[in-house]
């Protein structure tokens, strides 16, 4: 994948219309499993000198694919101690082989499509939010959108916070 090489998004604006979502870039992903990904020693090994973590994080997810785990969508999340951004992050989609930087701007807490996200449990509690996709969640409005977009490949949606586990 060539990170430097962005698709035709236009920067500072997002696919899924949210207010306080800004699209940095979207790049083409390396768009195939890596077989026998090993991504314990990959992780400790190689990960430590990929540069750019739009690339590592794409890599690290087609190695998981490549290792037989059924990964539709993913994101890394990272905050900032900046006073307009909350965080920035990564998004992975498989189907569309298409990796995405982005930046959550404050506020965005406050915002209905927030307060009714999965990912809220998560973050808030550092604890895991898992849900079978067989029926449409009404409460999560985003479990419906994945569940549409991409059935049947989903069927299960898992939020785990890796932060928790580093809190003293």
């Amino acid at each position: 994948m060539d990170a430097s090489m962005p698709l035709d998004f236009p920067p500072d604006t997002t696919l899924s219309g949210e207010e306080f979502f800004r699209t940095e870039g979207a790049y083409t992903s390396l768009g195939a499993p890596i077989p026998g990904g090993r991504v314990d020693r990959w992780i400790l090994r190689e990960g430590p000198h990929i540069d750019s973590d739009v690339e590592m994080f794409d890599e690290m997810c087609w190695r998981l694919v490549g290792d037989g785990l059924p990964l539709f969508r993913a994101t890394l999340h990272m905050g900032t101690l900046h006073p307009q951004i909350r965080g920035l992050g990564v998004r992975w989609l498989r189907p569309m082989k298409v990796v995405e930087e982005y930046r959550i701007l404050q506020g965005n807490e406050a915002t209905d499509e927030y307060l009714r996200s999965p990912i809220r449990a998560t973050m808030e509690r550092g604890t895991p939010f898992r849900r079978r996709l067989t029926e449409p969640p009404p409460e999560y409005p985003l479990l419906s959108r994945l569940r549409d977009m991409a059935s049947p490949i989903i069927s299960r949606w898992r939020s785990i916070a890796l932060y928790g586990v580093f809190r003293s």
